[in-house]
């Protein structure tokens, strides 16, 4: 308990250490947010009610009215429909930016557009589909007018054939990935707390290090204790982290108690890499040390996605290997199959390789340690 206690109290004024584990996450977040967040919402996609002009010939023809039926059918649901009375007023528009398109009612209907873009591909689509129905309901009429009706009824109906099923996943914005990167980013950043717990253990590099090597305590128990303060805390930091993103960024994060087993796995995993980065032999200095940690944190999180959202997939569909051993690409995909799809053998699968993981680096960390012997102190 006397170690627990003082491990606690180092650990909250390493001040530097708990800013990589909780400050810079939250603020990485909050950057996420107000940059990727609103680019995938449905309110803000680029085809919702694209404005584009009418211009009628006035003409009474068939082929034109049944047209222009098709563009007022259109209009509220993926256009809205400008109609003017000249073709240089809807000019003037289109210059303007008023509008993204001119649809002409001709003899043959006909599109003019000022740009390439979304837009102007969505409304050219539009008008494709028209003709090419036009073409098909033409045909028809030469061939057997009597199915004209029926095939008629059959293009202006919304018959789906696509029956939809519920498989227990969920839809988000597709920049959720960038924020369960983000999880996965934090949980390894506990490795700065554990890095500062091992530093203080050199007797080559701090006072306090000198005071640990000559303890009766073995070193075992100063790591299991470690370890166990620092999972905790770092615990803690992930849980805030989720709470804020749930509750002040409004952000769709299941609160659910495999979000928070999720969590504690994480937060061991981030320790025991700390551990075992400052375990390393040789003479480092604290600073080349925490280089090192800030390097291999910044470089799990790249192939994890955090800096570019589709780096995982390349990875995965590279070098599939690489995201089975990387830490942040793991526990990504644990948090993925938590926030995005229900999918509990992969949820499984993913616990028990960080599990092996936090084993081996723990080990290896102890092995490292128990050896280090100090010719004088």
């Amino acid at each position: 308990m006397h170690l627990i206690k003082y491990r606690i109290l180092q650990s909250l004024r390493d001040r530097a250490s708990m800013f990589w584990a909780l400050a810079f996450p939250m603020i990485l977040g909050t950057l996420f947010y107000f940059t990727f967040w609103s680019l995938g919402e449905p309110d803000t996609l680029p085809w919702q009610n694209i404005p584009v002009a009418f211009v009628d010939s006035g003409q009474q023809d068939p082929q034109q009215e049944a047209f222009r039926q098709f563009i007022e059918m259109m209009d509220g649901e993926l256009l809205e429909v400008i109609s003017f009375d000249s073709e240089k007023e809807a000019l003037q528009a289109m210059d303007r930016g008023e509008v993204d398109g001119i649809y002409y009612l001709d003899t043959k209907p006909r599109l003019e557009v000022a740009s390439s873009g979304i837009k102007q591909s969505i409304l050219e689509s539009l008008l494709d589909t028209y003709l090419k129905n036009e073409s098909i309901v033409m045909s028809v009429i030469d061939d057997d007018p009597e199915k004209v009706q029926d095939v008629l009824d059959g293009l202006l109906s919304s018959q789906e054939y696509i029956k939809e099923t519920d498989l227990g996943g969920r839809t988000y914005n597709n920049n959720i990935s960038y924020f369960l990167a983000l999880f996965a980013f934090i949980c390894i950043s506990g490795a700065y707390l554990g890095l500062a717990s091992t530093l203080a253990s050199h007797a080559n590099l701090s006072p306090l290090g000198i005071r640990r090597s000559v303890t009766p305590t073995s070193k075992l128990s100063l790591i299991l204790v470690d370890l166990l303060v620092l999972s905790f805390l770092h615990f803690i930091n992930i849980c805030l982290l989720a709470l804020y993103l749930r509750y002040v960024l409004g952000l769709p994060v299941p609160i659910t108690p495999a979000l928070f087993l999720c969590n504690f796995m994480g937060s061991i995993l981030g320790i025991s890499i700390g551990l075992l980065l400052g375990a390393i032999p040789g003479k480092g200095s604290h600073a080349m040390r925490t280089s090192l940690c800030i390097g291999t944190t910044l470089v799990l999180g790249f192939l994890a996605g955090l800096m570019f959202g589709d780096m995982k997939h390349i990875v995965e569909k590279n070098f599939p290997i690489l995201n089975r051993i990387n830490p942040a690409a793991v526990l990504s995909d644990a948090y993925y199959c938590i926030c995005v799809y229900d999918n509990p053998g992969r949820f499984q699968r993913d616990l028990l390789i960080l599990a092996g993981m936090c084993v081996l680096f723990i080990t290896l960390a102890f092995i490292s340690m128990r050896r280090e012997r100090y010719d004088s102190l």
